[in-house]
């Protein structure tokens, strides 16, 4: 997981432009107050981890979504920290280096 985080940060280096969103998420089990926090607490220990390598911190944000962005019906899917690059257009297969 280092090496990838490593190539991330690396790709945002060449792209000042870039924001990297952490999206903290949970599954339904519990209270929706407490999986709110849990799902925020998850977002910001990987914010901390990218950060111990390197990532300042307006590059980056975090969001907590609860148990209200479920990836499906299966608990363990939903217990999860999503990376999404925000304020960078798409990239395409072709164009490597965007």
């Amino acid at each position: 997981l280092e090496a990838r985080a490593r190539a991330l940060l690396s790709w945002l280096r060449q792209h000042p432009e870039a924001v990297l969103e952490v999206q903290g998420h949970a599954d339904a089990s519990g209270a929706e107050f407490g999986n709110f926090v849990l799902s925020r607490k998850r977002a910001q220990h990987v914010l901390g981890r990218l950060g111990a390598l390197g990532l300042k911190a307006k590059r980056a944000r975090v969001r907590a979504f609860g148990e209200f962005a479920p990836k499906s019906d299966h608990a363990s899917n939903n217990r999860r920290v999503d990376l999404v690059i925000a304020g960078h257009p798409p990239c395409s297969r072709k164009d490597k280096t965007r």
